[in-house]
């Protein structure tokens, strides 16, 4: 027996979405209050500063400071000798 050809069915078209923009206002909620009894305490702490650390000795200043004390000392004391001797030479 010979039979004909079924239809093959026809794919349905599905609709694409379409994207409208909507403007959407949103309303801040303002907070609800209620009066509380009794004065609610509030602690304040006072904090010191924090303390810096001394920065320790300089000892290059220090020994540069003394160098130049001593080579100052023996400079007077060579210019006095130099006088002494010059003087008892005459």
């Amino acid at each position: 027996m010979i039979r004909p050809p079924t239809p093959t069915p026809e794919p349905t078209l599905t609709p694409t979405p379409t994207h409208t923009p909507e403007v959407v206002i949103l309303e801040t909620a303002t907070p609800v209050l209620s009066p509380s009894p009794e004065p609610t305490a509030v602690a304040m702490v006072v904090t010191e500063p924090a303390k810096t650390e001394k920065a320790g000795v300089n000892w290059g200043s220090v020994l540069g400071i003394g160098a130049m004390v001593a080579g100052l000392g023996l400079t007077v004391l060579a210019a006095v000798a130099i006088m002494y001797l010059w003087r008892n030479d005459k």
